[in-house]
């Protein structure tokens, strides 16, 4: 999620199809900074959740994630997804490294 600077930068982002809007009303969190901004939905990072120390600090309302689900399909038929899947390659270890 990336966040407006202004009124121009919201209107110049939201003209392209795979940016889908996010209000403070679309997140479901005990903080909030009353912030929009909008989602990449071209762009899919993947992560191992079993390598990350993580913790959810807010999730979406439904129907934002059912827009955005429908708006990936629509981005997959037309080719148009960026998958990074960097972070779930194998890396060695300083250890295991040849010397």
């Amino acid at each position: 999620m990336s966040s407006f600077k202004d009124e121009e930068h919201r209107k110049r982002k939201l003209r392209f199809e795979e940016n889908i809007e996010i209000t403070s009303d679309d997140i479901i969190s005990e903080t909030a900074n009353n912030k929009s901004g909008y989602i990449k939905a071209d762009q899919l990072f993947y992560f191992d959740k079993n390598k990350l120390d993580y913790y959810v600090f807010a999730s979406v309302e439904p129907d934002l994630l059912d827009e955005l689900i429908r708006i990936i399909i629509h981005l997959q038929v037309k080719n148009k997804l960026k998958q990074n899947t960097k972070n779930l390659q194998q890396t060695e270890s300083k250890e295991e490294q040849p010397v």
